[in-house]
């Protein structure tokens, strides 16, 4: 029943989020970059180069992973098992089309049109165009890797492999770990699968300079070239926000940061947009006494005592310092925020 209920948020997130996207781009912080390792190797197959599989043997790792982009009317058997014996002895191959996913030990459960939210788009695959959806999908509530780390949402192309059907898997498969969903139980965009020494990657194209795009498309690189992903080991406060001469705030807020951090400074937005039951709507910052960030669904708190359960849609915030000084934190950097907690 919690899973059904978190589903049900995310359904209505997503297509609000969607909205947004034009407007909302993420920046990867400097923290981030600095964790992120230079010469990985990729290759990509196509139904064009399906013969250089064979330099891909077990125990040799030419690249750090391949990128599977070959249609399923060409792939056969026995591509499959070069692939499967090269991912056992340590090798990642990341697919995109479900149409292949029974070669990879997962199985095809496309979203029907019916049943997500989103655009018709045409996207690059395999150096042509094919048919899909643009869509926004959210980190599975209960989702157990790291590859998931500083990323609540992605915008993905979900390419049609069947009339009004598009590219996801089950995700109640044994051994499939399920990453991001749309609206519907048992069914993921994208997920892995553990394999002897290797994984299997099963994801879509995405737009990394939009939502949590790039940090998951890095997170995904460094994962799959056998790196740990980058955690967020460094301040999000600079060491210098609070140096300098005290100078008087309107109002003092309290904030707890996604890496246990605490600060106290001045939120400047006059108001946040939140989504909750059907439709999104503008709350002043003089109306709320708390706002409480999560993944599955985030918790609005009002000073006449009214709380509400749904998605923040305000992306980031510029905090002011006790000092002056002013800092721009993401959605993702935020765990709660008190308002109006200091001394006037």
């Amino acid at each position: 029943m919690k899973l059904r209920r978190a589903l049900l948020i995310i359904a209505c997130v997503v297509f609000c989020i969607f909205i947004l996207t034009e407007i909302s781009r993420a920046e990867l912080p400097e923290y981030i970059s600095e964790q992120l390792h230079k010469g990985i190797k990729y290759d990509v197959i196509t139904g064009k180069n399906l013969n250089t599989l064979e330099k891909y043997k077990p125990g040799t790792k030419p690249v750090h992973f391949l990128a599977v982009q070959v249609p399923p009317e060409l792939f056969k058997e026995e591509h499959a098992k070069i692939l499967l014996d090269w991912v056992n002895s340590g090798g990642v191959i990341w697919f995109y089309d479900s149409r292949l996913a029974s070669y990879f030990g997962m199985e095809s459960a496309p979203y029907e049109k019916k049943r997500i939210r989103g655009k018709d788009y045409e996207g690059g695959y395999a150096a042509k165009k094919v048919k899909g959806m643009n869509v926004v999908v959210a980190v599975h509530p209960f989702a157990e890797s790291d590859v998931v780390s500083g990323v609540q949402s992605i915008q993905v192309f979900l390419m049609e492999v069947d009339k009004d059907k598009y590219s996801a898997v089950s995700i109640k498969t044994p051994g499939v770990v399920g990453l991001f969903v749309a609206n519907e139980e048992n069914k993921c965009a994208v997920a892995l699968r553990k394999l002897g020494k290797g994984w299997i990657v099963f994801k879509p194209l995405l737009w990394p300079k939009v939502l949590g795009g790039e940090r998951f498309q890095v997170n995904l690189k460094e994962f799959s070239a056998g790196y740990p992903v980058p955690k967020s080991d460094k301040p999000l406060i600079p060491s210098d926000f609070y140096k300098g001469r005290p100078v008087k705030l309107k109002r003092y807020d309290s904030l707890k940061l996604a890496n246990g951090e605490q600060c106290v400074g001045m939120v400047k937005a006059k108001e946040f947009s939140f989504l909750g039951g059907q439709e999104s709507v503008e709350v002043g910052v003089d109306k709320i006494e708390l706002i409480e960030v999560s993944m599955t669904g985030d918790k609005l708190k009002l000073r006449d005592g009214n709380e509400y359960i749904g998605n923040l849609m305000t992306l980031s915030i510029e905090l002011k310092s006790t000092t002056g000084k002013k800092i721009k934190l993401s959605k993702e950097d935020i765990q709660s925020i008190h308002f109006d907690v200091g001394e006037k």
